[in-house]
């Protein structure tokens, strides 16, 4: 009786243990699963600012070339004003059915 009465014990604390386990196990998904949310959510939100971020550079670069333009236009206007570049001609422009 004596070992039947302790492989009962032991066998009631396999199934606890067991039980215990399987409890760790389902937590482990549980906080795996609040990860994974937390990631997704996180690249999300990088992807949405590194799109922003390019569209800011590809706006700095336009604004970089118009402002290079500008400047040449200005550079260019202040010499016709000097009379070192004739002035630009209405007639000078080609003519709408010729192509350009």
């Amino acid at each position: 009786m004596n070992r039947i009465n302790q492989l009962e014990v032991k066998a009631n604390e396999s199934k606890e243990a067991e039980e215990q386990s399987w409890e760790q196990v389902r937590q482990l998904e549980f906080d795996l699963d609040e990860e994974t949310r937390k990631y997704k959510s996180l690249d999300k939100t990088l992807r949405t600012v590194l799109k922003e971020v390019s569209l800011m550079l590809k706006c700095k670069d336009a604004l970089v070339n118009q402002e290079a333009f500008l400047r040449q236009l200005v550079a260019d206007t202040d010499k016709e004003v000097e009379g070192e570049v004739e002035p630009f001609s209405e007639d000078a422009r080609p003519d709408a059915s010729t192509p350009p």
